[in-house]
């Protein structure tokens, strides 16, 4: 199983990628619909479960009695901040100075993983906490919901995982990729990831030079992969995918003079959080949302999410898990980007990803090929808790989970 992070539907080409472009005429092939979701995606692939159901959506969730950074709750903290840390304009500078409260938080905790550095105010950290501290390998990753993965211990199917934070980037994947071909040790099943795309692409956009080169390279690495364990196993099976395609970012929103005029007419009565193209608001005053969110109407290049959409993309969260994920949330449209946020600062990215819009850009793919019964067809639109079922079919394993997904094949 391999997942190439943010290579869309579309970007499979023969220019662009001339070996997959190639498998997809010989293999099961489609889109998937893109989620509206970042920390969720791992979480739905492999539980075969929505966000709604497993509790995964974003890297943080709001919990200020609970919150591992509780030892941050202090004035000198606050005080670095003020003096020190904002005056540094380098954003990559300013996330290597904050990792150290990543790392420590987890080391103090004993967490097996920790989300990507943010930008998140020192004096809003002891608000949230990790939304996911263990890997999705992990026995009890998703509390109650079983994963892949406890289907593979009860039937002793041995794994091995090529992922973060194991690896950090392609030229470490290739390494262990290559450490496993030259191995006598074999694994039942593989999941490797490919992470270099979806860095070139944001910082570089979707039609840049660098993203082509980048397209290709990846392509032959994935090349070299398959052909790698088609010499290594027996008819393997192979399920190549990406978690979201990727689209230009043409405008930023500014969020400051919003936040601060409802600061001011509503005090402390909520808290929020941005991820980027999320705004996601934390009211204590069932009253304030509906006020909330009609001065929030007015902004070009977004909306408040209602009741439908939030079925819609399986986002109908138990109240407890809604005040942990954001009872009101702001969701910026395509290409729109909202400054500052908790990732980029203020830095104004060319390529960004998870708006949940269809049939474009932003679709992630999928090709499957059976390497016992090898079947060609088209799919128009699948989805990610699809992969439970699928994997599951071509191991031949018991489905003993309630799934309500279906098998490519």
């Amino acid at each position: 199983m391999i997942m190439v992070d943010a290579m869309g539907f579309s970007q499979i080409t023969h220019q662009n990628t001339p070996f997959l472009s190639n498998l997809s005429e010989k293999a099961i092939f489609g889109r998937i619909t893109p989620l509206l979701s970042f920390r969720g995606i791992e979480p739905t692939l492999f539980s075969g479960q929505h966000a709604e159901i497993h509790g995964i959506w974003t890297d943080f969730q709001y919990s200020p009695a609970h919150s591992e950074f509780q030892w941050t709750k202090n004035p000198l903290m606050t005080g670095i901040q003020d003096i020190f840390l904002d005056k540094i304009k380098n954003l990559t500078l300013r996330k290597i100075l904050t990792a150290p409260i990543c790392h420590l938080t987890k080391k103090i905790y004993g967490f097996s993983q920790f989300p990507r550095t943010t930008l998140i105010p020192w004096d809003e950290l002891h608000k949230f906490a990790f939304a996911m501290p263990k890997r999705i390998d992990q026995e009890g990753a998703l509390g109650r919901v079983k994963t892949l993965f406890d289907v593979f211990r009860v039937n002793k199917i041995s794994y091995e995982i090529v992922n973060f934070p194991n690896v950090h980037g392609d030229s470490d994947t290739m390494k262990a990729v290559m450490k496993i071909l030259g191995s006598n040790t074999r694994r039942d099943f593989y999941f490797i990831r490919f992470f270099n795309l979806d860095g070139v692409q944001h910082r570089t956009g979707t039609r840049s030079r660098q993203t082509r080169e980048c397209l290709r390279k990846t392509d032959a690495q994935v090349k070299y992969i398959m052909q790698g364990f088609e010499k290594m196993l027996k008819n393997p099976s192979f399920i190549v995918f990406s978690d979201h395609g990727m689209t230009n970012v043409t405008q930023a929103l500014p969020v400051q003079p919003i936040l601060k005029a409802l600061r001011k007419k509503h005090g402390s009565k909520f808290d929020s959080f941005l991820d980027s193209i999320l705004w996601r608001f934390f009211v204590r005053d069932t009253r304030v949302i509906g006020e909330i969110a009609e001065e929030l109407s007015n902004l070009k290049g977004g909306h408040v999410l209602n009741g439908d959409e939030l079925q819609e993309y399986h986002l109908n969260f138990s109240p407890e898990m809604r005040d942990r994920n954001g009872n009101l949330i702001f969701l910026a449209d395509k290409g729109t980007l909202l400054t500052p946020n908790y990732y980029q600062g203020k830095n104004f990215i060319k390529g960004m990803h998870g708006y949940p819009v269809k049939n474009s850009e932003l679709d992630p793919f999928f090709l499957c090929q059976d390497g016992q019964n090898t079947s060609t067809k088209n799919e128009e639109h699948r989805e990610f808790i699809d992969f439970v079922p699928t994997i599951l079919k071509l191991m031949n394993l018991q489905n003993e989970l309630k799934l309500p997904g279906k098998p490519f094949n």
